[in-house]
């Protein structure tokens, strides 16, 4: 093969790489969809949980404001003894009250307790809001990495191929020395950059896990 010819070769191996790339996109989609992944979210969301909980806890105050005062029974019992004479013996005594609360004052209880609800509802979809954001972004971008990790991996290969091709031609004296090191050169960037690709795959699932607090199938 003529020297000059290489660089025009490399440069068509290196595009028909990236067509193999792109070909394959649809394998490199995560193992759920996107709307599984959001349902997985809604249900373990350890932020979603807790403003959930929240709102638990003003409906169950909402119900405490809006309870009557029980009445309140009082018992006593003693010995007595009589000041000017006679026999002791001993005493009982029972009474039951009953709290009368203002209306204006249980009113204002109970709206206290109505607007924590709402403020509590309100949390809620505000944090579903925010999740639902971060799960679509930290989606899209496991996507992003998985194809960033395929064509890394296609280009690797390929530039595996020239430099196992400029080796065999170096051996029989048709190119010189310095291709070979510029090829292996290439070829250990690849591999670099391979290697932090799927570094990056990795972070980006890390996301999706937290999210899903682990329950995201592997």
């Amino acid at each position: 093969m003529n020297p000059k010819n290489a660089p025009r070769a490399r440069g068509l191996l290196l595009c028909l790489g990236m067509l193999a790339a792109l070909t394959a996109q649809a394998q490199s989609l995560p193992a759920v969809s996107l709307r599984e992944f959001l349902a997985l979210v809604e249900q373990n969301s350890p932020e979603l949980g807790v403003s959930q909980q929240q709102r638990a806890i003003a409906d169950a105050e909402s119900l405490i404001a809006r309870a009557y005062p029980n009445p309140e029974l009082e018992i006593g019992a003693g010995p007595w003894r009589s000041r000017v004479g006679g026999s002791g013996g001993n005493a009982s005594a029972y009474g039951i009250t009953q709290p009368i609360e203002l209306p204006s004052v249980r009113s204002a209880r109970i709206g206290a307790a109505t607007a924590g609800i709402e403020s509590a509802g309100a949390a809620i979809q505000a944090v579903r809001l925010a999740i639902g954001y971060q799960a679509r972004q930290a989606f899209f971008e496991l996507q992003r990495r998985q194809e960033d990790e395929r064509i890394a991996r296609e280009n690797m290969t390929l530039l595996e191929q020239i430099r196992d091709r400029v080796s065999k031609r170096v051996e029989v004296g048709e190119a010189p020395r310095f291709e070979l090191v510029r090829a292996e050169s290439e070829a250990l960037v690849a591999q670099n950059a391979l290697a932090a690709s799927g570094l990056r795959v990795e972070e980006a699932r890390a996301s999706l896990r937290r999210l899903t607090a682990n329950s995201l199938p592997p």
